[in-house]
């Protein structure tokens, strides 16, 4: 930042923090208005002020801050009633400004801060760049991503003021001081430590400059935390006690030594002489106590005599008691006095100290008050917008929206699609918060309808009309609070996006001006308040005027009210009023927009949105009749509408605008349930599609676990196999005579059986095909694929018969029957070396042509699999992973070390068998641990 707003700390008699406080002097109100200053201020540049008497107060300062009011000149003095004239305050409270205030203020977390919103007096921009700057900081407190802590956090202004003044401060409040200036401190470093956190996770940029919490952190960047005084306060005050250290300063240090030593000898000599009295019988047991501040001892009346000299300090109730200082104490308690006397005026010499070190420095406390104000405040806008959905404004760029126009005139104003304002979705900030208030308390609540604005570059006037009770001048206040939460950098409660001009100031009659204090009527204090707004707008104001002209014969009313808005037309950036004359809705000036607000003429109910670019009507006898007015009275009423309307030219124009209007509310219903059928279509869309995914990835995660179980299936198959071989081989070297020798036929028998036993598993049986034609009937020397033998043919030895379904086939050394339902392929003799062939053939091409388009392939991080250190079955599972990864006709490479090799023959092994892999090859020859595969199209 290079600036900050320098508010109102430093008034008399100020009770509240920054903001347009005001207090009184001599039946005066004075406000102060801050000045920029520069962070590199000196202390002595900073405005001291202090309260000479009830009467006068004096500004001393060589710059700083001025005694101005706003929209005034500097040093006027307004007086009480011309405040309350003044038409900027009147539209704040009109807009009800203070009660969004008062919102925000449930999310702030210091006095100063929470006491400024209940004021309502949260600083708004002075120009578009300081308000883009106060909506930079709201976007970037949102980023923070743990609540600042502003515990200890207190309003020292009264502390501050008392100390300049000249008071010398006592240990509390100056523990008060160090603990606020401890807790800024603290503020900026957790901000510090937030930042470093975002970066490290890589959330946001390195650049200082370009970070998410630049802006907060340039709030507090370059505060002078008065660290010399926050640790001149630690070494001389213990906090949490609220004492003076005994390190404060080495005089105090000394003479609590002495005191100590001396109040140690004190009471040890009481202690003797009360033992003596005690043996004496002058006490049943030692009692030493203080009297009068001094030292002493009891004893009984009767025995006085045992202390000769002392002096009696008190006695007791009953008389029997005295309680007497000897005479041997005297000179110690006298040290006693002495000292403590010496301690205090040392400890007031040490409070002096650090009352006079916070003074020096009281210009940079006030400062660094005034940033964690401002800190908290963008903290408390953030979580307001959180808690509303709110979106971030932007600021209208058209560079001839705030030039005033002196005349009308038809080249400046040429019809533009650019919009100057484009709200999607607006609420009422305080509706909206009621309703969201109340479901927080577990009640119903039916939110606020939202309002669509859309106004050309070109349109200087809006003109809203529609029937009683339509939400005419509720739209209006939403659209004036919505421009002033901008310009103070609050985020605006709209579903889309929000683009708006920004507005100097917002000026507002709403509502029924009539006052009789004033001996005004509604409207003469209508026109009144008119006149003070044409006085004080300009180029780059926001007019709003709620049913202009009302309030006397409609047709002067309507002449008079397009006077005004011809005028406001050429002297104000925009101007928004509502009206129930439909003259004023007929304007053929460009710069003047029409608006309506919708109504249910069914129900006779509103329905709160906004038609841009039509005419409403009133629809008064409708909403008559709603409310319960008979039904005569109605029909002399439309009789006499009849008779009044000179020539029925608006009744005429009434029905002409009708069919038009209750066509376009048709259209509007039928693209907004077209709209609603989209949007349904589009999220089943969404949601068929995930499902197809995950449908898809459970079908490809049920395919590999079935084919693991194939193959574990197989490998006890094989070793079931593999053990009747070696067992017939062990037969045939070493025959037993006690045993019967293994014939061939058994062993293959045995492994028939086995495969019968597992083959069951991976093959559900369909039903018979035992009506398959002659020509595919398997003969002798053909073919045939037996599902339970997998996908390796078998040669037909022996062929079916009529009568019999079953034939032999041979599949290597293997010979076993098999069943006609089970063939699940022929393949000729005659075709069957041709079609061999042709399919070598066609795989070398293959190969060759897919070798030729890789290319070479290097190895990356992208495309490599490392298996080493893992398991067999997890480093299985991960190369399957692999193969959904990558895309065909890709090469990746799977890193499986060399170890014991039992890894390495587990991966070799799954990529012989897979049907993806064309081909696999050792990545180098000098490389064992690394295999490159080449997956099919």
């Amino acid at each position: 930042m290079d600036c900050i707003l320098f508010k109102q700390y430093l008034l008399p008699q100020y009770s509240g923090p920054v903001g347009h406080a005001r207090f009184q002097c001599n039946r005066k109100s004075y406000a102060y208005r801050a000045q920029t200053l520069p962070l590199t201020s000196k202390r002595s540049e900073i405005t001291q002020v202090s309260a000479i008497n009830s009467n006068q107060a004096s500004v001393e300062s060589s710059r700083g801050v001025q005694l101005m009011h706003e929209g005034s000149s500097v040093d006027e003095v307004v007086e009480d009633g011309d405040y309350e004239d003044n038409v900027g305050a009147e539209s704040l409270k009109l807009l009800e400004w203070l009660s969004v205030c008062e919102q925000v203020s449930r999310f702030t977390s210091t006095p100063m801060g929470k006491a400024l919103c209940r004021q309502g007096s949260i600083p708004f921009g002075r120009n578009q760049e300081e308000s883009e700057k106060f909506l930079e900081q709201t976007d970037s407190a949102m980023h923070i991503p743990h609540s600042l802590d502003f515990t200890d956090i207190v309003d020292v202004g009264d502390i501050l003021r008392s100390a300049t003044a000249g008071t010398v401060l006592n240990v509390s409040e100056l523990c008060t001081v160090e603990k606020t200036l401890s807790s800024s401190r603290r503020i900026y470093d957790q901000l510090q430590n937030s930042l470093k956190k975002l970066q490290n996770k890589g959330l946001t940029s390195v650049v200082s400059n370009d970070n998410v919490l630049a802006p907060v952190i340039a709030i507090l960047e370059g505060s002078d935390f008065c660290m010399p005084l926050v640790q001149a306060l630690s070494l001389s005050l213990d906090i949490s006690s609220l004492s003076i250290l005994d390190t404060a300063s080495p005089v105090l240090s000394a003479i609590r030594t002495s005191r100590k030593n001396n109040m140690k000898t004190l009471e040890n000599l009481l202690l003797e002489i009360g033992e003596k009295i005690v043996s004496a019988g002058g006490m049943d047991s030692v009692f030493v106590t203080t009297r009068r501040a001094r030292q002493c001892v009891a004893v009984r009346a009767s025995h006085k005599h045992l202390l000769p000299g002392g002096i009696v300090l008190d006695t007791s109730n009953s008389g029997a008691t005295v309680f007497m200082e000897p005479k041997a104490a005297l000179e110690l308690n006298n040290n006693e006095v002495e000292l403590a006397s010496e301690e205090k005026a040392e400890e007031f010499v040490i409070l002096k100290r650090l009352t006079q070190r916070l003074t020096d420095v009281a210009g940079d406390v006030w400062l660094l008050l005034e940033k964690v104000t401002c800190l908290d405040l963008a903290c408390a806008k953030a979580r307001y917008a959180s808690w509303l959905c709110s979106v971030k404004p932007l600021f209208s760029t058209r560079t001839n929206l705030h030039r005033k126009v002196k005349q009308f005139d038809d080249t400046n104003h040429a019809a533009s699609t650019e919009f100057s304002v484009d709200i999607e979705g607006l609420s009422h900030p305080l509706l909206l918060g009621k309703a969201i208030h109340k479901r927080e308390e577990g009640n119903d609540a039916s939110f606020p309808v939202p309002i669509d604005f859309k106004v050309k570059s070109n349109v200087r006037v809006i003109v809203v009309s529609g029937p009683n009770t339509g939400g005419k001048t509720a739209s209006m206040k939403a659209f004036g609070i919505s421009a002033l939460m901008a310009k103070a950098g609050m985020f605006l409660p709209a579903k889309g996006k929000a683009v708006l001009p920004w507005f100097d100031q917002t000026l507002a009659d709403i509502g029924d001006s009539q006052s009789l204090e004033q001996n005004l009527s509604t409207f003469s204090g209508h026109i009144k308040r008119v006149c003070r707004i044409m006085e004080a707008v300009n180029g780059a104001s926001l007019v709003l005027l709620d049913e202009i002209g009302s309030g006397t014969d409609p047709s002067e009313g309507s002449a008079l009210a397009a006077a005004i808005l011809e005028h406001m037309a050429s002297h104000a950036s925009l101007t928004m009023v509502t009206t129930h004359f439909s003259k004023l809705s007929g304007f053929m000036d460009p710069r003047f927009e029409v608006a309506s607000v919708k109504f249910d003429v069914k129900t006779l109910r509103p329905k709160y949105e906004m038609l841009w670019g039509v005419a409403g009507q009133s629809n008064a006898l409708d909403i008559a009749s709603s409310l319960g007015v008979a039904g005569h009275i109605l029909t002399r009423a439309k009789h006499w509408m009849t008779m009044l309307a000179p020539e029925n030219a608006e009744q005429r124009a009434t029905q002409l605008m009708k069919p038009l209007t209750d066509q376009r509310t048709t259209l509007s219903s039928q693209v907004e349930a077209a709209a609603l059928i989209l949007s349904d279509a589009k999220k089943l869309h969404d949601e068929l599609a995930v499902e197809a995914d995950s449908l898809q990835a459970r079908m490809i995660a049920l395919r590999f676990q079935r084919e693991d179980k194939m193959k574990k299936e197989l490998a006890m198959a094989k070793s079931s196999m593999d053990e009747i071989v070696s067992n017939y081989e062990r037969s045939l070297r070493n025959p037993e005579k006690n045993e019967t020798p293994v014939s061939m036929g058994d062993a293959l028998n045995a492994i028939a059986s086995v495969l019968d036993t597992y083959t069951k598993t991976f093959y559900i049986p369909e039903k018979a095909n035992t009506q398959l034609d002659t020509i595919n009937r398997p003969s002798i020397g053909d073919s045939v694929l037996i599902k339970r033998l997998g996908k390796t043919p078998a040669t037909v030895i022996e062929a079916p018969t009529e009568d019999d379904e079953t034939f032999l086939v041979q599949l290597g050394n293997l010979k076993l029957r098999a069943r006609l339902s089970e063939v699940a392929g022929v393949m000729k003799q005659e075709k069957n070396e041709q079609k061999i062939m042709q399919n070598a053939k066609r795989s070398r091409e293959s190969e060759s042509s897919e070798e030729v388009q890789r290319g070479i392939a290097i190895q990356t991080s992208r495309n490599s699999v490392d298996l080493r250190g893992m398991r067999v079955d997890e480093a299985l599972m991960h190369l399957d992973f692999a193969f959904l990864r990558h895309r065909r006709s890709s090469v990746f490479f799977v890193i499986h070390g060399e170890g014991t090799g039992a890894l390495r023959a587990a991966v070799l092994q799954r990529l012989k068998g897979h049907p993806l892999v064309l081909k696999f090859e050792q990545e180098s020859p000098m490389n064992y641990g690394c295999t490159a595969v080449y997956l099919k199209r």
